[in-house]
């Protein structure tokens, strides 16, 4: 499969996620967005969260290779700085931290759920975001799917 191809499945799995996008109505009133790649000069602003960007991070292919490996990143982003009520008088908890962990699973579960044909989800990898960039909160999954090498097919395609 060509790494356009299944980006472009994946991407089509995370943008028509009915709980995804219930999640998101529900939680800040509108349905998610998804970005296929992003500028990084003109990134999505407050108003586009929560979002979902997914872009192409590697590739290992070849005659020697199987099976093939594509690299996805799937960046999560919320833009939440309320506050939920406290268990303790002297605890403080922001809502976007929990959110963002919820629309993760979420956008996992599009992805690891999405007919890719002969591709299977190997490891997903996930970072979060530093807190200096509050009120956003981000997490990056690196996304490792492993795609058996089929006879006839071209093996740099």
């Amino acid at each position: 499969m060509r790494i356009d191809t299944l980006l472009d499945t994946l991407a089509d799995a995370i943008a028509s996620n009915a709980t995804l996008s219930a999640w998101a109505t529900t939680t800040y009133g509108k349905a998610h967005k998804v970005f296929i790649n992003m500028d990084q000069h003109a990134p999505p602003e407050a108003s586009d969260a929560p979002f979902v960007v997914i872009y192409k991070q590697s590739k290992t292919e070849g005659q020697g290779v199987d099976p093939r490996s594509h690299g996805i990143g799937v960046r999560c982003a919320v833009n939440d700085s309320t506050k939920a009520t406290p268990t303790h008088t002297n605890q403080t908890e922001y809502n976007g931290g929990s959110r963002l962990e919820t629309m993760r699973r979420y956008t996992r579960n599009a992805v690891t759920g999405a007919s890719m044909g002969n591709c299977t989800v190997d490891s997903i990898a996930t970072e979060y975001g530093p807190l200096e960039n509050f009120p956003w909160f981000v997490c990056d999954m690196s996304i490792t799917i492993l795609e058996d090498a089929l006879i006839g097919v071209d093996p740099f395609e």
